[in-house]
């Protein structure tokens, strides 16, 4: 961790702690929600895709794969089953819930470009 964070700006190192934030909500509500489960898994799945692309790559620059790769499905499913004008009448009753997944669906999306981004960079060896 020591050494990642070392790879990191301290912008970015709040911004990845918002993320973490953001998705660790999902344990308050993952008891009654079938979202908020999906979401913490993607959390651990993520994690782990992070650490091993780090022990593969040593490139925090690289993490946006394993973001693309559970993220952006997580995002489109929170779009369609919690977001969506038909969908959110299932949540009209659970402002809390339906306000955290905006801002989750939000975080991803603007990490989601940050990481297009960053993956270009390395491809085009600027990182």
């Amino acid at each position: 961790m020591a050494s990642m964070q070392v790879e990191t700006n301290t912008a970015t190192q709040i911004w990845m702690t918002w993320m973490g934030l953001v998705f660790f909500v999902s344990v308050l509500f993952m008891w009654r929600r079938m979202p908020a489960r999906i979401v913490f898994l993607a959390m651990i799945a993520t994690m782990a895709s992070v650490l091993y692309i780090w022990t593969l790559t040593k490139n925090v620059h690289l993490f946006g794969v394993a973001h693309l790769l559970i993220w952006l499905p997580l995002a489109i499913y929170l779009w369609v089953s919690v977001l969506r004008k038909k969908a959110r009448e299932n949540y009209a009753d659970k402002r809390q819930f339906y306000i955290w997944v905006w801002l989750l669906f939000v975080t991803i999306i603007v990490s989601l470009i940050f990481d297009v981004r960053d993956i270009y960079l390395v491809m085009m060896d600027l990182k």
